[in-house]
């Protein structure tokens, strides 16, 4: 079995690694600070992250020799909402939050989220035309209030006591 603490760069950015092995992952799995899995050779990979930072695609895990073990994103079916106005992006943004549902922003100022026809038919319903596409879900943008920084916080506790 190989342990790993935290990924060690991206296959993009090494190009002297030709031979590698996959470890899949689910789009919803990328997150999980403890998993394990098999690769598509059959490795067993125990991944214990030391840093709560997503897996992203390309991600390199292990390298032995010339080998590295990289991480793949499985596709999977999406909602995509391309807003027009910055109105529209908060207020798409907040009908999917509102239900609870990751919301993911590219660099195209694209709306992604894993395909739910609810989700899709009350987009549709708003006039937002959503697309159903198959794409592999980048963590590029996610918004987690929840993970503000600990300085944030405490300048909103002294503004808030004034």
């Amino acid at each position: 079995m190989i342990r790993v603490g935290k990924a060690l760069g991206n296959i993009r950015d090494n190009a002297r690694l030709s031979i590698y092995d996959e470890l899949v992952l689910e789009w919803f799995e990328t997150d999980k600070n403890i998993l394990r899995k098999r690769t598509r050779e059959g490795r067993e990979i125990a991944v214990r992250k030391q840093v709560a930072a997503p897996l992203y695609d390309g991600d390199i895990l292990h390298i032995e020799a010339d080998l590295a073990l990289v991480v793949k994103i499985r596709a999977c079916a999406c909602v995509v909402v391309r807003p027009q106005t910055l109105r529209e992006m908060a207020t798409i943004c907040f009908e999917i939050g509102n239900k609870h549902i990751p919301v993911y922003i590219n660099d195209a100022q694209e709306v992604i989220t894993a395909y739910e026809r609810p989700l899709f038919a009350l987009l549709a319903r708003g006039g937002f035309h959503p697309t159903e596409e198959h794409r592999i879900i980048h963590r590029t943008s996610t918004l987690a209030l929840h993970r503000w920084p600990t300085v944030n916080r405490n300048i909103l506790i002294k503004q808030r006591n004034r």
